[in-house]
């Protein structure tokens, strides 16, 4: 995928330009999802990114360092984040190798478990809501 591709891509599904000089929070993160995925998956050196971005790599490096501490502690960064990928892994299958695909898997399921929970507590409330009327 080429540079441009990836930055329009992060651009359309956070709203924000990446790479303007703002310290919002936003633009903030979208820079590092950028840096998060040309260093994970397309291999491309800390060095090499800073390069890309003119930034010093002691930037990407602190960038790097903290997201995935950030993506627990944001659930928008996670959504983006978690957007992106999903369309990475739609539009270069020739990325996508066994250990991506587990991980997607592993996901999906955690993902499903969770929404079969809220269901069946969904579930649990009309019951007892629906049994409460009875009694009035």
């Amino acid at each position: 995928m080429q540079t441009k591709k990836l930055i329009t891509l992060i651009k359309n599904i956070t709203g924000v330009e990446p790479f303007n000089k703002s310290r919002k929070t936003p633009n903030v993160f979208a820079r590092a999802i950028f840096y998060k995925i040309l260093y994970d998956r397309f291999k491309t050196s800390k060095v090499d990114i800073s390069r890309k971005v003119n930034k010093h790599h002691a930037t990407i490096l602190h960038t790097l360092n903290h997201f995935d501490v950030w993506v627990k502690q944001n659930k928008k960064l996670k959504s983006w984040y978690d957007s992106i990928i999903l369309v990475l892994d739609e539009e270069d299958v020739e990325f996508l190798d066994v250990d991506n695909i587990y991980q997607k898997f592993i996901y999906l399921r955690e993902e499903n478990e969770l929404l079969k929970t809220k269901i069946k507590n969904l579930k649990l409330k009309l019951n007892e809501k629906g049994n409460d009327k009875e009694s009035v």
